[in-house]
Order: structure tokens, then sequence, then C-alpha cells
């Protein structure tokens, strides 16, 4: 089998599998968003003249599923839960690189969709996203947004970087607000690519093709921006939040959320927002060489945290702080606790419980600076690491 072949034969499964799964009720939350590419791709299917019998056999199994013109992509996307939010970026990176190998020209429409599909997501994990603005002003930035296509959001977001870029006085004024703006936009974007790839999709299509319901769906309530509280409603540093937002993260980075519950808190306290990362290696122990080898490797072991953690509303006179305790769960781990004072109630995660290295120079920074506290540290360098 030739590598066009392949690289088809591959494309052809991983969209049968979506098409599998939807016919048979029991759909993926990457299947439900996938629903809309197999929706075009069944009309491609249905024109094509010398259809082969693989073709013929995904497109009876596409049009067992359930259409469904007026489910809301985005609105869904928000209501997936963390770790769902995760795989899903995975799985979609995963149809990009098959869709790439098998012929991006044919499939850069789909290919766009999958992009701002995980760009989406990736703003919607941001902890706080839409919060730290007062809602008046909240409510006028959807106005300016709503209704605009695709090219006046991209004229707009190039106004908005300049300015940042710049450091015009507007700016620098107000680098908060901006820095919010610039985030609403990037998602305004990805939300319009979403939307409109739906609706092309669903656009004339011939119903009496496909499986019909003898229920209605559950349709999720149509977006709608998030009021925060009153304490949270002054500015917020989210400068960092758009940076973290558009940096990739490296092979072997992941976000991490390994959150503890804290019993001691004060509910009426402000819970910490935070974006968090740990970076993943293989451990070549002894027990590893001889079990396993380059092609097949042991597991990922984490081996270093980077930890921000925002404090928005924190005294001037205020600094957080840190410090490690045992897990009462795992001898292994360690809760690695923060902790500000009021307004704040502490925050806590679950980490590795090896040593830590406390040398800048191997990766060790600890700052509070904005109202941020940054903690970078790497686990004592594992031997053999490949």
């Amino acid at each position: 089998m030739d590598k066009v072949r392949e690289a088809e034969f591959h494309c052809r499964q991983a969209r049968l599998k979506h098409a599998l799964r939807l016919a048979e009720d029991r759909p993926l939350a990457v299947d439900l968003l996938a629903r809309a590419e197999l929706v075009i791709l069944s009309q491609q299917l249905a024109s094509k003249s010398d259809k082969s019998q693989a073709d013929q056999d995904l497109l009876d199994t596409i049009h067992k599923m359930i259409p469904d013109r007026q489910w809301d992509p985005v609105a869904f996307a928000e209501s997936l839960s963390a770790v769902e939010r995760k795989q899903v970026v995975i799985e979609a990176q995963e149809r990009i690189h098959t869709l790439e190998e098998c012929d991006y020209a044919q499939n850069e429409f789909v290919i766009a969709y999958w992009t701002q599909v995980i760009r989406m997501l990736k703003i919607i994990s941001i902890p706080g996203f839409r919060q730290g603005i007062v809602p008046a002003v909240l409510e006028e930035l959807d106005k300016l947004m709503t209704g605009k296509n695709v090219r006046d959001l991209e004229e707009l977001q190039a106004q908005v970087k300049k300015l940042v870029v710049d450091n015009k006085p507007e700016f620098a004024a107000d680098p908060e607000y901006w820095n919010q703006v610039a985030l609403l936009i990037e998602f305004s974007l990805s939300r319009k690519v979403v939307l409109d790839f739906h609706s092309e999709a669903f656009r004339d299509l011939d119903l009496s093709r496909f499986r019909l319901s003898s229920f209605e769906r559950i349709i999720l309530p149509p977006l709608k921006l998030e009021q925060p509280s009153s304490v949270v409603q002054k500015k917020d540093p989210n400068a960092v939040l758009l940076a973290l937002v558009n940096e990739a993260l490296d092979e072997d980075e992941e976000i991490f959320d390994s959150e503890v519950v804290l019993e001691d808190q004060d509910p009426g306290l402000i819970k910490p927002q935070y974006m968090n990362r740990v970076q993943l290696a293989v451990e070549w122990t002894s027990y590893n060489q001889a079990h396993y080898d380059k092609d097949n490797p042991p597991p990922k072991i984490p081996f270093g945290y980077k930890f921000h953690v925002f404090y928005p509303e924190l005294n001037a006179s205020k600094t957080p702080t840190y410090a490690l305790e045992k897990d009462p769960e795992d001898p292994w781990s360690k809760i690695l606790r923060f902790k500000a004072g009021p307004p704040y109630q502490d925050i806590a995660f679950r980490i590795s419980g090896l040593e830590w290295e406390m040398s800048h120079r191997r990766g060790f920074n600890s700052k509070f600076d904005r109202k941020i506290l940054y903690l970078y540290f790497n686990l004592k360098q594992l031997k053999y690491r490949r």
C-alpha cells in the first residue's frame, strides 16, 4: 500500500469511527463535533460517480446518524468538563494530522474548522475566562462582536494587537481591559468559524437521506456570557492569560489541573484562578530498560511544573506563599498549597513527591508580579531519560 492510499485509508477509518458511534447513539464529544464534517462528506460522496465499496459503506453509515441541524457546537463545547475538553483537543489534533496526510488542499476547509475548535476549547479552559470585567462593559463588547463576519473580526483583532504591541496611550491606561478585549475577540473569531462551518454543512441538506429521530434531542441553551460576582468584577490581570492561551503546549507538556479539595476553607472567600502546566518524561530505570524499549516506551512521569495563580484583589502589602504538605492518600505524592489570606481561599494541588531542583540555572523561579504568583520548578534529574 503506497503512502497516498495508506493516508486515505486512515482518513476514511477515522471518519467511519465517528459515523459508527453517532449511528449507534453512543457518541463521544469529538464525534458530535465531527458531525458537520460528516454531513459535508456525505454530500461529496453522494455526488461521486465512481464510488468505491468503502465509500458507499461510509456513506451508508453516515446516513444512519441523526443530523440535528439545530445543535449548537459552541454551547456544547462550553458544557464540557476540563477533562473532556482536553481529550477533544488531543483527538482534534489527531484529526488535523490525518487530514493533512490525506489531502491538505481537499481538506483545507475542514482543517480550518478543527483548528478553530482547538483554539476555542483552549480559551474556554482558561480559569476565569469572561470574568474580571464589569457586566456593562462585557455586554458592550458582546454587542460589538455579535453579527460581525470573520473579516471584520480579523480587522478588529489586528487593531487591538497593534494597540497592544505599540503600547498606545489607550493600552497603557488600562492594559487589563485591552488584553481581555483581545481574548474575547479571539474567542469570537473561533466561534464564528465553527458556527459558519456548521451552518454551511446543513444548508440545503436533504434530510430524507438520514435517519430521523422519534424524539427531540436535548439542545443546549444558547451561548451566554457569565455574570461575574461583584467581588471579581474589578480589574483582573488577564495579560498573562492571553499569552498562555497563545503559547502552544510543548510535545512533553500538558495542562495540569490536579486540584485537591480543601475542606477547611471559608466559602465566602474567593477561589483563586490558575493556569498550570506539567512537563512529562520517561524514566529509564533498570526495570523499564528490561521491560520496555524505544518503540514501546514506559508511561511518562512528571519531571517539572509551571504554576500561575491569580490574585487580582489582593492587598498590595501582601505576598502569597506556598508550602509542601504530606499527602494523606498517597505517600509518593505531595500537596502543594498556595496561601494568600483574605479575600482569597487557599488552593492546593497534588504533585509528585520527588525533590525539587532549587537552582535558577536548573529552571527554578518563584515571584509575585502584577498580582500573579509564578512558581516554576523541575524535579531532581531523572536518570537514563531519553
